[in-house]
């Protein structure tokens, strides 16, 4: 699958999935800052995700959050509520071989218009020379009240594209 592609079932899939309990999650976990239980509430989302699209889910690593199958397609996937831990999730993702990578993490609305540009510099900086990966950087704001949610991402190889879709909340 290609990043792109990703990004799009992710997407739809998401808010596909959003009355039916997500937005009420979304809301109530984040307006709290409880980042357990909104790390549990998205590994379910991705699990669901990939058996959506065909996926094996392999087992996950002390380095990989989460490690999608179909035949020789391999979707590495970290995940981050705290954008400071990124690099570290970057030099995770480094260290195996998957045909794409995938880096989730959130901006708070006030750091949204910049930080996310600055941080996509750093994971540029340290993406190793010899990745042939496919790398997606997928991002979202939250509201103080845990209302407000937009996604965009960012496809770094084989070449960088910026593509931004926002949905309107319920």
């Amino acid at each position: 699958m290609t990043a792109e592609g990703w990004y799009r079932a992710f997407y739809g899939y998401y808010y596909d999935n959003w009355d039916s309990g997500l937005k009420i999650n979304q809301q109530e976990i984040q307006a709290h800052t409880k980042d357990k239980e909104w790390t549990k509430l998205m590994k379910n989302f991705l699990h669901r995700l990939a058996d959506h699209l065909g996926y094996q889910i392999s087992q996950e690593t002390v380095r990989i959050d989460h490690i999608w199958e179909k035949g020789h397609d391999i979707i590495a996937i970290e995940h981050e509520n705290n954008p400071d831990g990124i690099i570290n999730e970057v030099e995770n993702l480094n260290a195996i071989q998957a045909n794409l990578k995938v880096l989730i993490t959130y901006f708070s609305e006030d750091d949204y218009t910049w930080r996310p540009y600055r941080e996509l510099q750093k994971v540029c900086e340290k993406l190793s020379r010899n990745n042939t990966s496919e790398f997606l950087f997928v991002y979202a704001s939250w509201g103080k009240e845990g209302n407000s949610y937009d996604w965009a991402a960012y496809r770094i190889y084989p070449e960088m594209n910026l593509r931004i879709d926002t949905v309107s909340p319920k």
